[in-house]
């Protein structure tokens, strides 16, 4: 029982995402594949009993019910990241009677002059405006996103220095001088010269021995 009204932050994310992911807009302004960053802001609300509630029942029509439970809200923000830009999600979704909605679902995208475009899949900026909170989630989410990208940053330059330092160490053994056994000692024009060498005492070792046994 308590399972069927608690609202699961994450399934409803990745609802989200789902459709996020396989929309043409939203590829198209952030580059696919579209993957969730690690930044996330989560405010819920709701879930409790509400006294003498206003519903609507599909048989009776408008009733005031003396006791029921309410809905469970959670607004929610997080980073959504593609190959050209990261932008930021708002999404309102509620759980009720065991079933998940998403009234609001916003991509909101900052263009290179400074421009903030927000699209719409689900809701409008009626909804947003009127949910007074989702507004307020912007600044944190953006902190965390802004030191989520100082980790990653920092991540890639030590993997660039760890595959340069193993370049500069493999350029180093290739290098290095070669035992005999192993080919070194000698340049390969050198190598070249003292098996043309070889090859010539050879031929006439052989030149003077036939002399010798024509004697």
């Amino acid at each position: 029982m308590r399972q069927r009204y608690r609202l699961d932050v994450d399934y409803a994310q990745a609802m989200a995402t789902r459709r996020l992911a396989k929309h043409p807009g939203v590829r198209e302004l952030l580059g696919a594949p579209v993957t969730v960053g690690e930044s996330r802001v989560v405010v819920t609300s709701g879930g409790g009993l509400a006294m003498f509630k206003r519903a609507r029942s599909s048989t009776f029509g408008a009733v005031t019910l003396p006791v029921s439970v309410d809905s469970k809200w959670a607004h929610v923000a997080f980073a959504l990241r593609g190959t050209r830009k990261t932008g930021i999600v708002s999404m309102a979704t509620k759980k009720w009677g065991g079933a998940y909605s998403i009234p609001l679902l916003a991509l909101e995208v900052e263009s290179l002059d400074g421009e903030t475009y927000r699209v719409f899949l689900d809701g409008g900026a009626k909804e947003y405006e009127a949910s007074g909170v989702l507004a307020s989630l912007r600044e944190p989410l953006r902190a965390s996103i802004s030191e989520e990208m100082k980790r990653l940053k920092a991540d890639a330059d030590a993997l660039e220095a760890e595959t340069l330092s193993r370049e500069v160490v493999k350029r180093r053994v290739e290098t290095a001088p070669k035992t005999l056994d192993q080919g070194g000692g000698m340049y390969k024009v050198e190598r070249i010269k003292d098996a043309a060498a070889s090859a010539v005492h050879f031929v006439r070792a052989r030149i003077a021995r036939a002399r010798i046994s024509s004697k």
